[in-house]
């Protein structure tokens, strides 16, 4: 996305730091990728009941009334995927907006984290969701197994119609 522009203002900077590893394509780029930060993405202290997911994440299957969250831009993959699991009968939550406090709220409430890179990279909720307790459900990206072993840590999806069977599955466990 920024590409053309880091290359015009290169000259001006000793160091170019990334959080895209797809989009570190000069040797003088640097990779700081993503991360979740302990204070905001974190798991509700009133959890009490819990299981493992098979993506290994300790979840409350109590307190999780909400099938599969995916807040945040809702590009038009994302919409379609989550529009379909709700028309089937999931309880989902879609949106844009809810940021700290709220975001946490929701995500503490669901069982699965759907996220879907538009562009190939490792997005940010790809590390604060399972810090929440959801399972992660994650389109395949180029630098994921930096990070993950999917079908241990998460479960992956490429770009087809599995995504709907994989979240169907882990809402199941």
């Amino acid at each position: 996305v920024l590409g053309e522009y880091y290359n015009s203002v290169r000259d001006q900077f000793t160091h170019v730091v990334k959080m895209q590893w797809c989009y570190c394509n000069h040797p003088d780029d640097y990779f700081i990728p993503y991360a979740y930060a302990p204070h905001h993405h974190f798991t509700q202290p009133n959890d009490v009941s819990l299981s493992v997911s098979t993506a290994g994440v300790v979840m409350d299957n109590t307190t999780r009334d909400i099938d599969v969250a995916c807040i945040g831009l809702q590009y038009q993959h994302r919409a379609l995927v989550m529009g379909e699991l709700e028309r089937i009968g999931y309880k989902v939550m879609s949106e844009v907006g809810p940021i700290f406090d709220e975001y946490r709220a929701i995500y503490n409430r669901a069982k699965v984290a759907f996220t879907w890179s538009s562009r190939k990279d490792t997005i940010a909720r790809v590390f604060e969701t399972p810090r929440m307790g959801c399972a992660l459900v994650t389109n395949q990206t180029p630098d994921l197994g930096l990070f993950y072993t999917p079908g241990r840590d998460c479960l992956t999806f490429t770009d087809g119609r599995e995504e709907r069977d994989i979240v169907t599955f882990e809402i199941s466990r």
